[in-house]
């Protein structure tokens, strides 16, 4: 239990900090509903329960495989976050009877997730911090720390997508357009400083 609870506040802790996935998460709530902004955390929570998996199993094979692939990584997220932007941007204007995002929300969130291999040092750091071990590399506990830092990160992304859907019911529709363009260029921005930093 105390491995699960450790688990719990690692995984809310990693989900909290906005970046390019809470901010895909937020637009795609008030543009999409509840459903649409949970599976967006949904695949953010299963690219954290993967990192956690891996940096809790002590797999420095994989490790070291997403590490040397670091830049290429960096690169295909960058330009993956600007494209996003820039669909985003040129898109602000949300019809009515636009369909809901299902798989494509789950998948667009864990590839920006899994594509960002300084996460899994953020777990490790983690780890170190809130003194985890899985014990011996046993799998079950194991399991346990995966299934505790996906609860953990899923709880963040409920509570954040259930105060944006309040926030949603007093924003006009022309505010709305203008949120969608903000975001778009908060997405591109950052996709710039992932790409930047790849091709430095």
């Amino acid at each position: 239990m105390i491995l699960f609870f450790k688990g719990l506040a690692i995984g809310f802790a990693m989900a909290v900090p906005v970046g390019p996935v809470g901010l895909l998460c937020i637009r795609h709530t008030l543009n999409h509903g509840l459903k649409s902004g949970l599976l967006s955390g949904l695949g953010a929570a299963l690219a954290d329960a993967v990192f956690g998996g891996v940096a809790g199993a002590g797999l420095s094979s994989v490790a070291d495989l997403l590490f040397g692939f670091e830049d290429q990584l960096r690169l295909g997220g960058g330009i993956f976050l600007i494209l996003l932007g820039l669909r985003t941007f040129l898109k602000a204007s949300i019809p009515p009877d636009a369909p809901t995002p299902t798989h494509g929300a789950v998948a667009t969130a864990f590839l920006l997730t899994i594509t960002n291999p300084m996460t899994l040092l953020a777990f490790l750091g983690f780890f170190v911090t809130f003194d985890v071990v899985a014990e011996g590399g046993e799998w079950r506990h194991i399991a346990v720390l995966v299934a505790a830092i996906f609860v953990g990160s899923g709880l963040w992304w409920c509570l954040l997508c259930t105060g944006v859907v309040e926030l949603r019911r007093r924003i006009d529709e022309s505010l709305m357009v203008w949120i969608n363009r903000c975001s778009a260029v908060a997405i591109a921005g950052f996709g710039t400083v992932v790409l930047i930093n790849a091709l430095l």
